[in-house]
């Protein structure tokens, strides 16, 4: 199991910026959930299921412009990119780091921590990409009384470290 650990003070202004915002972007499993799709199908551009586009030979790719924007709920997303951070799916004009709303791991913030890609990349084994993280999870750190919100990454799974 790896450990990835913020300071709780950060997580909270993006936690609360979700919890008032009424607009959100899809997250990667939104964009593969059929609940979220107009019609519960999840299709590309074309209209085609990836079993139909598949079998065109076709590439595939969900369309974002098919889902149902009032399925769409606050989330957090769990990111290793340029360094590992959280950020939440408000829909807004302005960047998370414009906006305050982006919070960096510790020990993965490229702009202090020297060693930020060697750590990211043996958390995450070379690899780039995001997990969604349930946005209740920050009122569980904040009610068993912690300072820092601990997710914890296995195998299959992801989990809210509040011991």
């Amino acid at each position: 199991m790896k450990r990835i650990i913020f300071s709780l003070d950060e997580i909270l202004p993006i936690e609360a910026e979700a919890l008032e915002a009424t607009q959100f972007t899809p997250t990667y499993d939104d964009i593969w959930d059929h609940n979220k799709f107009k019609g519960s199908k999840v299709v590309d551009e074309h209209g085609n299921t990836e079993v139909e586009a598949l079998s065109k030979g076709l590439p595939f790719w969900p369309d974002v412009n098919q889902l149902n924007p009032k399925k769409l709920k606050a989330q957090l997303t769990l990111i290793s990119e340029h360094g590992v951070f959280i950020m939440n799916n408000v829909a807004s004009d302005t960047s998370p780091v414009e906006r305050g709303t982006l919070a960096y791991a510790q020990g993965f913030n490229p702009e202090i921590d020297s060693d930020y890609e060697d750590s990211q990349y043996e958390l995450f084994d070379g690899e780039m990409g995001s997990i969604t993280i349930p946005i209740d999870w920050v009122r569980r750190s904040v009610k068993s009384g912690k300072q820092q919100f601990i997710v914890e990454l296995g195998e299959d799974d992801v989990r809210l470290i509040i011991k």
